[in-house]
């Protein structure tokens, strides 16, 4: 099923990139690039290349953190953060066969060939499963363990503005 999924995708994709490509030109006095591609999460990991699995491996498009060092985590972000030329060397070594960390990393992502964009700064977090589902819960708890243990305030400080 993903095999289908994953080839119509392609299918939809490539004829879309040759006329963005066009448009980045100009055409007929217009001229439009693409800066960010919004959508769920598992949808922007298999456009950008990165692992379509959240519970095993290299689970970030963001940073580098492995799925095993989660429960660890105390929120602040210590895992390298994915930058366009770490990216970009991964990639390459993919693509030449080389042995290369690749932290996940499954395929060079075909919107960068876009003169304007890049998968690991144009594709923003997903609304509907980071807000809307409550995982940003869980990272407002995390900066604000980080907040506390750096002395900003104290729980029973922040409980009590709460009740205010």
């Amino acid at each position: 099923m993903s095999f289908v999924y994953y080839h119509s995708l392609l299918q939809v994709l490539a004829p879309l990139l040759d006329d963005l490509l066009l448009l980045e030109k100009g055409v007929d006095g217009i001229q439009a690039g693409v800066l960010i591609y919004v959508g769920d999460n598992l949808e922007i990991h298999d456009i950008g290349g990165f692992s379509r699995c959240f519970n095993n491996g290299h689970i970030c498009r963001f940073c580098q953190i492995h799925y095993d060092e989660l429960s660890q985590s105390d929120g602040y972000i210590r895992n390298e953060l994915w930058t366009p030329e770490i990216y970009d060397n991964i990639c390459r070594g993919i693509e030449n066969d080389e042995e290369v960390q690749n932290f996940s990393l499954r395929e060079r992502c075909i919107m960068n060939q876009l003169e304007c964009f890049h998968a690991t700064k144009s594709m923003p977090p997903d609304l509907m499963h980071d807000v809307l589902e409550g995982v940003i819960v869980n990272d407002l708890h995390g900066v604000l363990k980080c907040l506390e243990k750096d002395g900003w305030f104290t729980v029973e400080q922040y409980n009590v503005q709460l009740r205010y």
